[in-house]
């Protein structure tokens, strides 16, 4: 299911209280808080519950029906949005621990369509390799939230026999060192972000393995400078 499809009946579950206990709920009752018949909403509950957002019990009186851990991180996703919004951007830190990648960061920008985008982006040469961070469980909410936001665009490209996906980037510090965060269009981890910097930040840092770092992640939404 799409996130936008799931947001709202989830917000309307933990309205009911659903967020922190299981609760009794009619699917009439429901379908009439989000505006769709007693079918349309039965059929939403089912597609909630296949995707693992609720756990439902069936009752004589109705359902018993509790969003899971799954369900209120993405309640918590929507929410950091949101906050990122209002706030009109700002920055956002997120903490974890060093971890050591599998080489694909370095491989990636070695790659010269990259390395040229992201010297003209970041106007500096960028060390060929990234620093990984294994984000907490919150960190890696708002990671989450964050890159559904626009950053300097990567676009894809074709090298080497196959294709690449875009990127985008984000300005960033870790202490006193300014840095980029990269996110890749075609990332299979939501929990780790990786970071560039014209240098090896384990060095610069003195990071190992297991290390503890915050990055403070700059987030600018276009027109806001325009707007009071």
């Amino acid at each position: 299911m799409r996130n936008d499809k799931v947001v709202i009946p989830l917000r309307a579950l933990a309205l009911r209280g659903a967020l922190w206990s299981p609760v009794r709920i009619k699917t009439s009752e429901l379908g009439s808080t989000m505006g769709m018949s007693q079918q349309g909403a039965s059929q939403v509950l089912k597609r909630l519950e296949r995707a693992g957002y609720i756990e439902r019990w069936k009752g004589a009186g109705g359902s018993l029906i509790h969003i899971t851990p799954k369900g209120r991180d993405l309640l918590l996703e929507f929410y950091h949005t949101l906050k990122m919004l209002f706030a009109k951007g700002g920055e956002v830190r997120l903490k974890g621990r060093v971890v050591r990648g599998m080489g694909e960061g370095r491989y990636y920008l070695s790659l010269k369509p990259y390395s040229e985008a992201i010297k003209k982006l970041t106007e500096t040469e960028v060390y060929p390799g990234t620093l990984n961070i294994a984000l907490d469980g919150l960190s890696a909410i708002k990671f989450r939230a964050l890159s559904s936001f626009p950053g300097m665009e990567i676009m894809p490209f074709k090298a080497e026999g196959r294709s690449f996906g875009g990127a985008k980037l984000f300005r960033a510090r870790i202490g006193d060192e300014q840095v980029h965060v990269i996110i890749p269009q075609r990332t299979h981890y939501q929990d780790v972000v990786e970071v560039i910097s014209e240098k090896s930040l384990r060095e610069a840092l003195d990071l190992s393995d297991g290390s503890v770092v915050e990055v403070v992640v700059e987030v600018n939404i276009p027109g806001i400078g325009d707007r009071d």
